[in-house]
């Protein structure tokens, strides 16, 4: 897994968490629009119940979760900066 500095508008800013479980890489990286301070965390999750691991992405506390594969959280992220272009200036409440 590598994680990518940028992510559209975000910039990388911290690995906030490392560990393993159950031989599975663990993590949770933290990214940053500049232009306004909104976060964007990708994190990875295990989950007991199909006993595997697998992916997800936070923004202003909204989570999307059970992503099945790294390379597809990635893409996802990418894609969620490029559609919700609204949600990430600085006139939030209007897009509601």
């Amino acid at each position: 897994m590598k994680i990518p500095k940028i992510i559209e508008r975000f910039i990388f800013e911290s690995i906030t968490a490392t560990f393993v479980y159950k031989g599975h890489k663990m993590f949770s990286a933290t990214y940053i629009n500049p232009e306004n301070g909104v976060k964007m965390k990708l994190f990875t999750c295990y989950d007991e119940q199909i006993n595997s691991q697998t992916f997800g992405i936070s923004v202003n506390k909204s989570i999307i979760s059970g992503i099945p594969t790294f390379e597809k959280l990635i893409e996802i992220a990418f894609e969620l900066v490029r559609e919700n272009k609204s949600f990430l200036g600085s006139n939030q409440i209007d897009s509601i």
